[in-house]
């Protein structure tokens, strides 16, 4: 991307395998880049560089972005941390396009949970500092930085670094209490296993109880938290095992197990946090009886309503099928391992 010729740029979303939220105690987690991401056009031109997005109306001069507008915070976080690297952004020229259709409804604005301002942050700062000449070497560290100023300090820039490397990681939590020790560790690239993740949409619109809200009221409430917790680790470096051998039986046990067990301390919370609704447990039940009928298949469910479900790329469409078909489901969104944030072509 050296600004003389057109460029398409991908950046990868996320999915979290297991122990999303334990990492708040310390525990690890597993992290997939998924083909639901950004992408980003690049055109040539003589004018200086103009930014346009599906997220606000018109093009922007890089100096258009200020911070206290939602729609262009984050790319002002880029702007300014690049321009704090040395990047010369004033002088570049040509047009960018960002797409977020897979990451954001653009009727509602509401994102689908695939770590949509970590894709942004990083499509963002491998285009601005590749066209401005910054080394390879030094976007990952921008691109983090850039995502943590955008968030005023919070987040673990975990969701960048899996957009930028793409395939499976491991995310270490670290110690600090603000998280911005935790980093990730790669393990396999996209093409180690071809498991689709097939999400059965239960409800459209916010969720009634807010994954963070309800994960601290039963870190703080549920007697039962405290035993999961202790159950995440050793989960986790089972998971990794089996994904490494491909041991399918393996990770479903461990994975459904490690979810239920999640569900079930904050059903015990003070007051109970229940993120289900009647088709999440239509959807469990309809697993459990494709996979009793020999389809391999498994189910997760984070801190919501909807349920992801594993399978062989070979068995995909009999089970969106099934799924469709299953009372109360909406929709599915199918996805598929990614590579991390890349040229498709320039």
């Amino acid at each position: 991307m050296n600004g003389s010729t057109n460029a398409h740029l991908f950046a990868p979303g996320k999915l979290i395998w297991m122990g999303e939220y334990a990492v708040l105690d310390g525990a690890p987690s597993i992290v997939q880049a998924v083909d639901r991401g950004l992408h980003l056009d690049y055109a040539p031109s003589d004018a200086s560089l103009t930014v346009s997005s599906d997220l606000w109306a018109g093009n922007l001069l890089l100096t258009d972005a200020t911070a206290d507008r939602a729609e262009t915070a984050l790319l002002a976080a880029v702007v300014a941390t690049l321009t704090e690297a040395g990047a010369a952004l004033a002088q570049l020229t040509g047009t960018l396009k960002l797409a977020s259709p897979d990451l954001v409804d653009a009727t509602t604005g509401l994102k689908f949970g695939f770590g949509s301002s970590a894709a942004a942050a990083a499509a963002l700062t491998v285009a601005l500092g590749r066209l401005a000449g910054l080394p390879d070497d030094r976007l990952s560290a921008l691109a983090h930085a850039a995502h943590r100023r955008f968030q005023k300090g919070a987040g673990s820039g975990v969701d960048v670094e899996t957009s930028l490397f793409g395939g499976f990681a491991r995310m270490h939590a670290g110690t600090r209490a603000d998280g911005t020790d935790a980093f990730a560790e790669p393990l396999f690239d996209e093409h180690h296993w071809d498991l689709r993740v097939v999400i059965a949409v239960t409800v459209e619109g916010e969720k009634e109880v807010a994954s963070t809200d309800g994960m601290n009221l039963t870190e703080r409430t549920s007697p039962y938290y405290p035993a999961w917790i202790e159950t995440v680790e050793p989960d986790v470096q089972s998971a990794i095992t089996a994904i490494a051998a491909r041991d399918f039986d393996h990770l479903a046990r461990i994975a459904e197990a490690s979810a239920l067990r999640m569900h079930a301390s904050a059903i015990a919370a003070d007051p109970g946090v229940l993120y289900w609704r009647g088709a999440t447990v239509e959807v469990i039940h309809e697993v459990r009886r494709l996979r009793a009928g020999g389809l391999p298949v498994f189910f997760t469910i984070d801190a919501g309503p909807h349920v992801k479900v594993f399978a062989p790329a070979d068995e995909v469409s009999a089970l969106v099928r099934a799924l469709e078909a299953t009372p109360g489901v909406l929709r599915t969104i199918v996805t598929a391992p990614a590579a991390g944030a890349h040229l498709v072509h320039g």
